[in-house]
């Protein structure tokens, strides 16, 4: 899709995306909303980016919806990981 000069500006403009770190504390109310605002220019161009390959608009969607999914089912809340962690000490 990028090749030679097109390539080259492409990388460097991603190269400089940046996401916002918080501002905020993980337990503060607008952690998440800030979270969303954060992310969401990456996760538009990465739908844009799919669907200038070919990919339905809908589907590249959906597939970021299950694969986010599957990566927060992957993740052990705090609470859980220090419960996991007893059980497996014998406490």
């Amino acid at each position: 899709m990028y090749r030679g000069r097109g390539a080259t500006l492409y990388r460097q403009r991603m190269a400089k995306a940046k996401i916002n770190p918080p501002e905020n504390s993980l337990t503060d109310l607008n952690y998440q909303r800030d979270c969303q605002l954060a992310l969401e220019p990456s996760l538009t161009k990465l739908l844009d980016m799919a669907r200038d390959a070919g990919w339905d608009l809908h589907q590249a969607t959906y597939a970021v919806m299950i694969l986010a999914a599957a990566n927060l089912r992957n993740q052990a809340l705090p609470e859980e990981a220090s419960e996991e962690q007893d059980s497996t000490q014998g406490n």
